[in-house]
Parts: structure tokens; C-alpha cells; sequence
């Protein structure tokens, strides 16, 4: 299991930052693998020179990097060119309308051509319908997130949640989608 945690915009300008968190996982006993850093694309415009270099050294000790609510920030391909990272997070306000707006679709759709063509998964947020997840795994999606995955848990019941026990869809129980027979007509 890999745990996500949002990085602050301070803690990229922090060039200790990447021994700190070895140290960290070192005494849990935890690989890198483990750690997965979100930042988003607002949180690079301060530095970027600095930023790359914190992200280069967390992603070569195997911590994966992923961007948090793309599509929401400036400048995002040159970002996608000189980062290192492993995973788009697409913004919600493009997941939503999916299933009724093709110009949303299109963009999903174009947003995950190019985030396989950089060798990047993708994650859809804000997944709350089964029409739009079944549109996401069509459009080759690697993963979502949302109320139609899972609403919140409190923590009493996330060991029974991963164990099996689960409340809510798990990606898993839907490997081979296939597109609803019938669609609702999208508006233009």
C-alpha cells in the first residue's frame, strides 16, 4: 500500500527535506515505495529550479511523485517536460461533466493521451457516478478516486475497508468496464 501526502509549497524549497524523510521511513522500517508526495502545480511557480531538485532526489530514492488537481494551475506542460514525476492527478472540474459535455471528454480524453505518452499514470478525482467511471476506464484511466469509489471512513472502519470488508467499489471489482449500451447524448 502507498500512502499520499500533499507537499507544501515551503517544504519543495527545503533541500534537507528528501534526507529528513529516508530518516523517517528508515526508522519505521518502510520503504521509499511506500511514500508517494502530491504537489500541486500552483506550489511549483516559486522556484522551480529548487523545486526540480527536492523532486529529483525524493524520486531517486523510489518515493513516487504525482501533481495534485491538474488542469488547475499555470504553465503545466513544461512542468510535465522537466519534473520528475509518476502521476497526474486530474482535477475534478474536468472529471464532473464527463458523461454529459464532450468538450469535457475530449479534454479527459486528450489529458490521459498525453499523460500515457509521457510514460505517466493518470488518476481521475471527483469520480461520483458509475456513467462517469465506466467513461474514464473507457478512455483508459488508470485510476479514480471519489464518492462512487468510496465515501469517507472514519478510521474505525479503514482496517475493515482494506481487509476486505469493504463499504464502497473497489477498482478492482470492475477490471474489464464496458461502456453503458446506452448513453445519455452530450451536449456540445
Amino acid at each position: 500500500m502507498t500512502v499520499a501526502v500533499n507537499l507544501s509549497a515551503r517544504s519543495l524549497g527545503d533541500a534537507d527535506l528528501p534526507d529528513r524523510v529516508l530518516a523517517m521511513l528508515a526508522a519505521r522500517g518502510l520503504p521509499s515505495s511506500a511514500l508517494q508526495f502530491e504537489i500541486t502545480e500552483e506550489f511549483l511557480l516559486a522556484d522551480r529550479t529548487q523545486a526540480r531538485a527536492v523532486l529529483t532526489k525524493l524520486r531517486s530514492t523510489g518515493i513516487q511523485i504525482s501533481i495534485d488537481d491538474y488542469g488547475t494551475g499555470y504553465s503545466t506542460l513544461p512542468y510535465l517536460r522537466d519534473l520528475p514525476i509518476d502521476e497526474l492527478k486530474l482535477d475534478r472540474s474536468f472529471v464532473f461533466p464527463i458523461a454529459d459535455d464532450a468538450r469535457a471528454a475530449a479534454l479527459v480524453a486528450s489529458t490521459i493521451s498525453l499523460a500515457r505518452s509521457l510514460g505517466l499514470r493518470i488518476v481521475a478525482e471527483g469520480v461520483e457516478t458509475l456513467t462517469a467511471f465506466t467513461e474514464l476506464a473507457r478512455l483508459g484511466c488508470d485510476q479514480a478516486q471519489g464518492y462512487f469509489i468510496c465515501r469517507p471512513v472514519p478510521a474505525a472502519e479503514l482496517d475493515h475497508w482494506l481487509t476486505g470488508g469493504r463499504t464502497g467499489f473497489d477498482l478492482t471489482d470492475f477490471p474489464r468496464l464496458q461502456p453503458p449500451t446506452e448513453t445519455k447524448p452530450r451536449r456540445s
